[in-house]
Order: structure tokens, then sequence, then C-alpha cells
């Protein structure tokens, strides 16, 4: 079962800037295939998959701790299911998903 995470849209720009300046100004849809996900979702309008905004936050060099504190994860549907406070929840959030 896939994970999905919504992501705010201003930290959400904030990464893919990031992450295009800092890999030599990549275009979005370049960084879309990198990571595995569509540039739809980096644009703000559907949620990310868990593994692809790891990949994200690793080409912005970002805290992933502090951009997963404001996102959401989300059902298959795109409904909110419920806050990640804390990498051990996340932790246990994937281990049920498995």
């Amino acid at each position: 079962m896939a994970i999905l995470v919504r992501v705010p849209v201003p930290i959400l720009e904030d990464l893919v800037h990031a992450a295009t300046s800092k890999q030599g100004n990549i275009y979005r849809s370049e960084l879309a295939k990198l990571i595995g996900a569509s540039k739809e979702s980096l644009d703000g309008k559907t949620s990310l998959y868990l593994i692809s905004l790891m990949k994200l936050c690793g080409f912005a060099e970002a805290d992933m701790a502090s951009v997963l504190r404001k996102s959401k994860i989300v059902n298959q549907r795109g409904a909110v299911t419920h806050d990640i406070s804390a990498m051990d929840e996340l932790k246990e959030v994937i281990d049920n998903a498995l």
C-alpha cells in the first residue's frame, strides 16, 4: 500500500524551488521524473507518495522531519487521515501500511 502525503502548497513550492536550483536549475518536469512524482503533485494539486517526498527533500537538502510535521497523511481517495507529529509516529504509520 502506498502512503500519500499532502504537503502545504507554500512548503512544497519552497522545496521544489530549492531542489531545482540546487540541482543545476533542472525543470519541474525533470524533477518530477527523478523523484517519481507527477508534475501536478509538484504544483500542489495532488498528494505526493512518501517515497517521492523523501527524494524531493533530499534534492532540496531539506529537513524531512520538519516538512512532515506540517504535512498530513491522506488515504488513496485524498481524504486527510491525520497529522504526522513525529518520526516515531511516521514509522508506526509505515509499519501499519506494510
